[in-house]
């Protein structure tokens, strides 16, 4: 993906070269109908084997060996039932701090 971005309140997406606080490394469309009623975020946050597989090919290093924190952005229930079902997932490093550089293939 090499979609970073810089969350200052709104988040202002950055390349990856220059200073900034997350790494999206997986987008996820969920495939549930429109009419489908909202899952929870409990439900949307939770990783699932294509997320993991997602991770792993991106940083190259199975999630649970990982230094690096996952986060998830889902769509709220407003949005759920306006029928945006991305889910998004992307990096932090451990101490949170803004860095310069990918984490692809970093193996942390």
């Amino acid at each position: 993906m090499d979609q970073c971005f810089l969350d200052l309140g709104p988040l202002y997406v950055v390349p990856c070269s220059k200073a900034h606080s997350g790494e999206v490394f997986d987008v996820e469309t969920r495939p549930e109908p429109l009419a489908a009623p909202w899952p929870g975020t409990r439900a949307l946050v939770a990783p699932t084997s294509d997320s993991r597989g997602a991770f792993e090919a991106y940083v190259g290093v199975d999630v649970r060996h990982s230094e690096l924190k996952v986060y998830v952005y889902t769509p709220s229930e407003t949005h759920w039932s306006e029928g945006r079902r991305r889910v998004v997932r992307f990096l932090r490093t451990p101490d949170l701090a803004d860095h310069k550089g990918s984490l692809r293939d970093s193996h942390r």
